[in-house]
């Protein structure tokens, strides 16, 4: 949680399944305290900052609306952590497991322990099935406005 805490920019990919056939791949960037953009692949596009929005459906204009929920980004995926095991270690990493009751999931991350990032993410709920890769810890870039409406 420290980690996650002190990370002033992060971008993942997101894989997010209902069942073996029925997938959305997204990929996000979110700038601390409150920037994020994401794009679903032949899909929708988001660029939020603070209290705007910008959303995009595809082959469309960008359109901007009040973003009425405030975003606190980067952000952990999971609220609480009970029965955690280390069930796998390499030379650069520790493959983690534990179930968080408050969603309720469970969840396998891999940690790089060196820096302590997650680097990977699996969560497995009903019918929901999330697979994350994080990079670019710190070292995301900037989100601004689209420049074309």
């Amino acid at each position: 949680g420290r980690v996650w805490r002190s990370l002033h920019s992060l971008a993942f990919t997101d894989r997010l399944a209902s069942d073996a056939s029925h997938a959305v791949v997204s990929t996000w960037r979110a700038v601390a305290p409150d920037r994020l953009t994401y794009r679903i692949r032949h899909g929708y596009e988001a660029v939020i900052i603070g209290s705007r929005r910008w959303d995009k459906r595809p082959g469309g204009r960008w359109s901007e609306s009040p973003q009425t929920a405030t975003l606190r980004k980067p952000v952990l995926v999971w609220q609480a952590a009970t029965d955690a095991y280390v069930i796998g270690s390499t030379r650069t990493a520790w493959r983690i497991s534990f179930f968080d009751p408050r969603t309720p999931a469970w969840f396998q991350i891999t940690v790089d322990k060196r820096t302590l990032h997650t680097v990977e993410l699996h969560m497995t709920t009903t019918a929901h099935f999330m697979h994350e890769t994080y990079r670019a810890f710190d070292a995301a870039g900037s989100i601004a406005p689209p420049t074309s409406r």
